[in-house]
């Protein structure tokens, strides 16, 4: 039988060399082996425990083994998610989560879930009615994981259950530019000339800035300098909340200088801040008329096409303008390396 001896810290002992948190705590029992820590350590989990304990938060043991992915997931966003920047995203990314593996205990989530998540998944479209893209299934994949992983790290499970699952297989995804990413070339001239009078000034900003359509559609006067010839996007208007700087181009600031200044949105639509009921279908329109179709031409192929051409003169640069933080986004779904840069190789 192992010697057992007090510890300055009420509610903590220590035992066999392991310090031993057991303690009431407004009714609750808190208990736990921390193992051979310092003192100091086992202090810091009892205090956090008896926060989470006052603020019910606290799952003890036999609440943990009924525990549902669902109150994993609640948990996750109250206490840590709801906090960072990416909050929005990721809540969405685990709200499909929630909707098929939410019910099940977390003592029972396997591996097996995960992949039987994989296969519903990639059977189901989204809302335009085409597939559910692989790098989406494994983005909520990777979150479940982060949730989880934060959930045993706090103590509040023992384990991941889905610890070391495979990724979700994806092919090297399609990156369709205009012109291979060259600057004013044909392609782009003749979906221009097919636009509409409403669609061009859009185009041309999509084309002369690679910001996303729904930055476009929200953007606002106050966002362009044009003294130093930016538009500054603010971080609740960015995918990922930092905010960012675009360069206004020649062409851009004419076009720009052009348009009636109301000091509201520079595209203001019916449809709502942010959104344009009509841009695909008038898009898609002009894409027919120019041509071009059977290409999978979209409003991102300009996004593609500009940051193909910026990064050819200053890498750091063009992933700045395009909001990437991680060059495997940068090359793998957005820029081309062209021939012409190829050859500037050997002169």
């Amino acid at each position: 039988m192992g010697t057992m001896r007090s510890t300055p810290i009420r509610g903590i002992y220590e035992r066999n060399g392991a310090k031993i948190i057991d303690k009431v705590v407004d009714g609750v029992r808190v208990y736990e082996n921390c193992g051979p820590v310092s003192l100091k350590f086992a202090e810091q989990v009892l205090s956090k425990k008896t926060a989470a304990v006052l603020e019910g938060r606290y799952f003890p043991e036999k609440q943990i083994r009924s525990l549902t992915v669902t109150a994993a997931l609640n948990t996750y966003w109250s206490d840590k998610l709801q906090h960072l920047a990416s909050a929005k995203n990721a809540r969405y990314l685990l709200s499909r989560i929630d909707q098929m593996l939410g019910p099940i205990p977390l003592k029972n989530l396997t591996i097996a879930h995960v992949e039987k998540y994989k296969r519903d998944r990639a059977g189901q479209k989204t809302r335009y009615g085409t597939p559910i893209k692989p790098r989406t299934i494994q983005a909520e994949l990777d979150q479940l994981n982060l949730a989880l992983n934060w959930m045993r790290k706090n103590r509040y499970i023992l384990a991941n259950p889905i610890a070391g699952f495979e990724k979700v297989e994806q092919s090297r995804p399609k990156k369709i530019h205009l012109d291979e990413g060259r600057e004013d070339g044909n392609e782009w001239q003749r979906l221009y000339n097919a636009a509409g009078d409403d669609l061009k000034p859009v185009i041309v900003t999509l084309y002369e800035t690679g910001m996303r359509p729904s930055e476009v559609f929200q953007m606002r006067w106050g966002w362009i300098d044009f003294i130093r010839r930016v538009i500054r996007i603010p971080a609740e208007a960015e995918k990922t909340r930092d905010g960012r700087t675009v360069p206004v181009s020649e062409k851009l600031y004419a076009l720009l200088c052009s348009l009636p200044q109301t000091g509201g949105l520079v595209f203001p639509s019916p449809a709502g801040e942010g959104r344009r009921g009509s841009i695909k279908k008038a898009f898609d329109g002009a894409v027919r008329r120019s041509g071009l179709t059977g290409r999978g031409i979209t409003p991102y192929a300009l996004r593609r096409t500009r940051l193909t051409i910026w990064d050819a003169k200053d890498p750091a640069a063009a992933m700045a303008a395009g909001d990437h933080t991680q060059s495997s986004t940068h090359y793998d779904h957005y820029v081309t390396i062209t021939d012409d840069r190829l050859l500037r190789l050997v002169g």
